[in-house]
């Protein structure tokens, strides 16, 4: 039966990984064949500077699923599909923090570093990249509520 309700906190997930330390360089588990490597059609880093931000975007087909191995980034999320609760919602991953944080289609999406130090986001997402299925919105603009007072 599939999810109707329309809340963001009940369409992401955060799933807990492992973080090994080591005092020659930690190790930090990104996935297994058995929880998703089948269904991820590519696999790619990106970095976010220090106070800046990234985004609007939304993905029609594609879901989303990011670590932070490096640094620490803030996610702000928006779902407008409900006329309700259209309230942006933040949420923070990163080494101290290490999650995965699973974005499904439909809802908008940015982020900024957080912190002092350029972050590291990896994403597997479950389809390759097609631009025809994104849809943007720059920073500034009247639809999302305004990020830049967070």
């Amino acid at each position: 039966m599939p999810n109707t309700n329309n809340r963001i906190e009940d369409q992401i997930i955060l799933e807990t990984l492992t973080k090994v330390k080591n005092p020659l360089g930690d190790l930090y588990h990104i996935s297994k064949s058995s929880e998703f490597l089948d269904k991820v059609k590519e696999i790619y880093a990106s970095t976010v500077l220090p106070g800046h931000f990234k985004g609007w975007k939304k993905h029609i087909k594609m879901t989303q699923k990011l670590v932070v191995p490096k640094g620490s980034v803030e996610f702000l999320l928006f779902d407008d599909r409900a006329s309700e609760n259209k309230d942006l919602q933040s949420i923070i991953i990163g080494e101290n923090n290490y999650q995965r944080l699973i974005i499904p289609p439909k809802i908008w999406y940015g982020f900024r570093c957080h912190g002092d130090d350029v972050a590291m986001i990896i994403n597997t997402p479950d389809m390759a990249h097609d631009p025809a299925e994104i849809e943007r919105l720059p920073l500034d603009n009247d639809y999302i509520p305004n990020h830049l007072e967070n």
